[in-house]
């Protein structure tokens, strides 16, 4: 089942000090779905995006029911997350407080944001039984494995009536993690389609691109040659945020789209038919037609 990721026209109020940019920044701000992964080229703005996400919905009355937490893989990555947010929130929340021993915001009305860092599925057990109503993850390629990211879906709750619940994510393409973000939001549904599994559960994956940046355009137009020097892989990833790439799978360094994917068409019934088979020494067999 999929249906189009509905947009507004009003823009989050985050007073006028930081406003997004047109395109794929309003798009994310604005999506209802309760998973959605914000991926694209690098330098469309990404990281300011999740930040706000989470930010416009302090201040609204939900006082110290409104937590969250931004996850990095490894607290080191969480540095550049930091510096920014202490850029806005401030200006934005005069009087939010952030204490560094704990990495934490505190915002006048007592809503919470935490940074923290997770590499593991057994990290889960950190946050088990915890309530965040708002959970953010900072360039999901870096995970290696979907099985941390299911798993804390499980704390993204809230008792608190009427409260907005958010899964977010960012990344490119590329990294250890770049296929199965790959399989769990590229591969199911053009982007910006809201796709639901089994359970009802609704996801949908926001496009951005450098281009959208006229901030990053105009202030570092060096940015772009920097990214216009990247070779192979890397420049089709950052460059033009393509997931058709080589990047560490068995099999994505054979895979063309525009080889292996064709219009359908009535297979002659002369055509000789094969198969292939592989018992699987450590996962199910498979069978190939």
């Amino acid at each position: 089942m999929a249906a189009v990721c509905p947009t507004t026209t009003t823009e989050p109020d985050l007073n006028v000090i930081w406003q997004p940019q047109p395109g794929s920044q309003e798009v994310f701000l604005s999506c209802p779905v309760f998973e959605c992964l914000y991926e694209g080229t690098r330098g469309p703005g990404k990281t300011d995006a999740l930040l706000m996400d989470f930010a416009q919905f302090t201040g609204q009355g939900f006082g110290p029911a409104w937590r969250g937490v931004l996850f990095r893989e490894e607290y080191p990555n969480l540095e550049d997350v930091i510096v920014k947010s202490k850029k806005w929130f401030p200006a934005i929340f005069p009087g939010a407080i952030y204490n560094e021993s704990q990495h934490r915001w505190v915002f006048p009305e007592g809503e919470t944001l935490l940074f923290r860092h997770a590499k593991r599925e057994s990290d889960y057990w950190k946050y088990h039984g915890h309530e965040y109503p708002w959970i953010g993850w900072e360039e999901l390629t870096n995970w290696p494995n979907d099985r941390l990211y299911l798993s804390m879906m499980s704390v993204c709750r809230s008792s608190h009536p009427g409260m907005p619940r958010h899964y977010r994510a960012t990344c490119n393409p590329y990294g250890p993690g770049h296929n199965w973000v790959k399989a769990r939001f590229i591969d199911p549904a053009p982007r910006g389609v809201v796709v639901q599994d089994k359970e009802g559960r609704e996801r949908v994956c926001i496009h951005g691109s450098i281009w959208e940046n006229q901030i990053l355009l105009t202030n570092d137009p060096d940015y772009l040659k920097n990214l216009q020097a990247q070779g192979g892989a890397r420049r089709a990833a950052w460059l033009e945020g393509d997931w058709d790439i080589v990047a560490g799978g068995m099999f994505d360094d054979v895979w063309d789209r525009d080889v292996h994917v064709i219009e359908p068409f009535d297979i002659p019934a002369t055509w000789r038919i094969d198969r292939s088979f592989d018992w699987g020494s450590s996962k199910p067999y498979s069978v190939g037609w």
